[in-house]
C-alpha cells in the first residue's frame, strides 16, 4: 500500500473507490477544484493548497525527511468512523471532538517518528481528511501548518484562489529529490514539459461534471444511495502555469 493523491490517480488513469468517493462532492456543472502552489527559493521550497490538497502536502513534507525523524504533530483527524485506536496505535494523544456533519472530529497531538506519520497519511487519507501541522528543526528545517476546520461548500467554489491554497502549506528543503516528487506526485501529466530550472508552479484544476447517469438497475433507491452509485461523465481542465508558461491538459472522465 502507498499513498496517492486522488487525482494524481485520476490523470493516470487509475481510478478507484477512493477517486470516485472524492469525486461525489461534484454535482452537474463546473467547479474550481483543488488547487496547488509551488515556490523554489534558495533555501526552501514552499508549498501551498487548497483543501483536498492537504494529505497531497503533508505526504511530501514528510518524504523530505529522514523515516527515523521524529517530529510534533498536532491537528485534526475528520473520520467518518471510529479510529481513536488506530490513531493512539501510533503514538498520538487523541481526544474527540464533536461531530462536523456525519465525520467524527479527532483533535490529535504528539511526538511520533515520520514512519509513523507516513502510516497514518497511507492508511487513513482514501477515508480521512487529515488536518495536521508539524514541525522538524533538527537538520534541515521542515514545517507543515494545515487549517483545523473544513471549509464549507460555498467558502470551496467562492473563495478566490489566492485565499484557498492559504488552507495548508509547508517548507521544505531544495534538493533534485524532493523536486522530482513533486513533479511525480503533482502533475505526472506534465512531466516531459517540465524544465529542471522551473522555480515556481501553479496548478488549477477545473472539474466539469456532464453528465450524471443512473444504470437502469438503481431507479427506485433512496437518493442518498443513487448519489453514490450514479455514474459521473465529464472532464477535468487542468491548467499549469510554470514560471511565465501556461500548460493545459484535458483529462476524461467516467466514475
Amino acid at each position: 500500500m502507498g499513498y496517492k493523491h486522488f487525482l494524481t490517480k485520476l490523470v493516470t488513469g487509475k481510478t478507484d473507490d477512493f477517486v470516485k468517493k472524492r469525486m461525489l462532492r461534484y454535482g452537474k456543472g463546473t467547479f474550481d477544484g483543488p488547487a496547488i502552489h509551488v515556490v523554489e527559493r534558495r533555501s526552501a521550497i514552499t508549498l501551498e493548497g487548497s483543501f483536498l490538497y492537504e494529505d497531497l502536502i503533508g505526504f511530501l513534507a514528510l518524504k523530505s525527511l529522514p523515516p527515523d525523524a521524529n517530529v510534533d504533530v498536532s491537528g485534526n483527524v475528520f473520520s467518518p468512523e471510529d479510529i481513536r485506536s488506530y490513531l493512539k496505535g501510533l503514538g498520538l494523544s487523541v481526544k474527540t471532538g464533536r461531530k462536523s456533519g456525519v465525520l467524527l472530529k479527532y483533535n490529535v497531538s504528539g511526538k511520533i517518528p515520520v514512519s509513523e506519520l507516513l502510516r497514518l497519511y497511507e492508511g487513513l487519507s482514501t477515508r480521512c481528511y487529515l488536518l495536521l501541522s508539524f514541525t522538524y528543526t533538527d537538520e534541515a528545517k521542515v514545517t507543515l501548518k494545515c487549517r483545523k476546520t473544513l471549509p464549507s461548500w460555498k467558502e470551496e467554489v467562492e473563495t478566490t484562489i489566492e485565499k484557498k491554497i492559504k488552507f495548508c502549506s509547508a517548507k521544505v528543503p531544495v534538493s533534485s529529490e524532493v523536486k522530482d516528487l513533486i513533479i511525480s506526485e503533482v502533475i505526472p501529466d506534465f512531466a516531459e514539459e517540465i524544465e529542471g530550472d522551473a522555480k515556481e508552479l501553479m496548478l488549477r484544476n477545473t472539474i466539469i461534471v456532464e453528465r450524471i447517469i443512473i444504470p437502469e438497475e438503481l431507479k427506485g433507491l433512496p437518493s442518498s444511495e443513487l448519489r453514490v452509485k450514479a455514474i459521473r461523465e465529464g472532464k477535468i481542465l487542468r491548467s499549469l502555469r510554470v514560471d511565465d508558461k501556461i500548460l493545459e491538459k484535458e483529462i476524461k472522465f467516467s466514475l
